[in-house]
């Protein structure tokens, strides 16, 4: 997508082939998750590639000072960048996501359903969901990015579907009432 952007921007930074190889390999891996994880977190496309390219120049500089780089790192980093740019643009200290889709774009009556769901749970609910349903993260790589153990990502993420499937059950009763 933009990796000339990335590559001009680790081209500022010194250092080896190898670096270079690594973080256009883990562009290449990520790139396309990572916009799919960040677009909901912040609504704009300009502000999701301006995380998605912040995120791989961190990620160029880890490799160039001879760290290790893994998904759960970038996909931790690329949150933290989405909370950056919500609390300088004023939008308060939480993260409240917001689901890009509407009804018109949902190709069936359940996706809509589920959509509206979604929207009516916290941001946490929301952010969860989506790593492990839409992004298909583990329990492990879950704790990383949100710096929780894995069996809190296990407890949590059954509350959030618990919390789901009453919004869900609320919102069907709701469409059946005379």
């Amino acid at each position: 997508m933009h990796e000339r952007k990335y590559s001009e921007a680790a081209s500022n930074l010194a250092g080896d082939k190898r670096v270079e190889v690594e973080a256009t390999a883990l562009v290449h891996r990520y790139e396309a998750a990572l916009y799919q994880f960040l677009m909901p977190l912040l609504g704009s496309r300009d502000e999701a590639l301006d995380a998605l390219q912040d995120t791989f120049v961190r990620c160029y500089e880890q490799l160039a000072a001879g760290k290790e780089v893994q998904g759960a790192w970038l996909f931790k980093v690329a949150r933290n960048r989405a909370i950056d740019l919500q609390r300088e643009k004023g939008r308060g200290r939480s993260l409240a996501i917001r689901l890009h889709t509407n009804a018109s774009s949902a190709t069936t009556d359940d996706h809509a359903h589920v959509t509206r769901a979604l929207r009516r749970l916290s941001g946490n609910d929301q952010e969860l969901l989506l790593l492990c349903e839409v992004d298909g993260l583990c329990a492990r790589d879950i704790g990383v990015i949100l710096n929780i153990r894995p069996t809190a990502v296990y407890t949590r993420l059954f509350r959030a579907r618990e919390r789901l499937r009453h919004a869900l059950t609320l919102q069907m009763e709701n469409n059946h009432e005379p």
